[in-house]
């Protein structure tokens, strides 16, 4: 998803995580909405269990849940301890120009709920 409108400079875009975390600025280990020294770990609101499945995350997701485990703050909650575990990962593609001549690749690393 990617969003342009009310970004700087204008016709600057942003592209949003497709993998929510868990329903607190903490993006696992939510406490109930309005709990005290959580430490950022308190929820948003009151939300179910995520469907598709995967670990715990008692007050639900940020957004909506693509896949079973994808979801959270780390990617070791996924499926940890398996055979499965890390099987996902995000790629965005670059296509080149077709015509000859001197190009720059800008590339930038995007987080979400750390230090940029």
């Amino acid at each position: 998803m990617d969003v342009s409108e009310g970004t700087f400079p204008q016709g600057s875009a942003w592209r949003r995580n497709p993998i929510p975390a868990c329903n607190c600025d903490g993006g696992d280990g939510c406490t109930a909405p309005g709990s005290s020294n959580s430490g950022g770990r308190a929820s948003y609101t009151h939300g179910l269990q995520p469907v598709p499945t995967g670990f715990r995350c008692d007050y639900g997701t940020m957004f909506a849940v693509p896949f079973d485990y994808g979801y959270g703050q780390h990617v070791w909650n996924n499926k940890p301890n398996t055979p499965e575990a890390l099987v996902w990962v995000m790629v965005d593609t670059v296509q080149a120009p077709a015509e000859k001549g001197e190009y720059v690749l800008r590339w930038r690393w995007d987080v979400e709920q750390n230090p940029q």
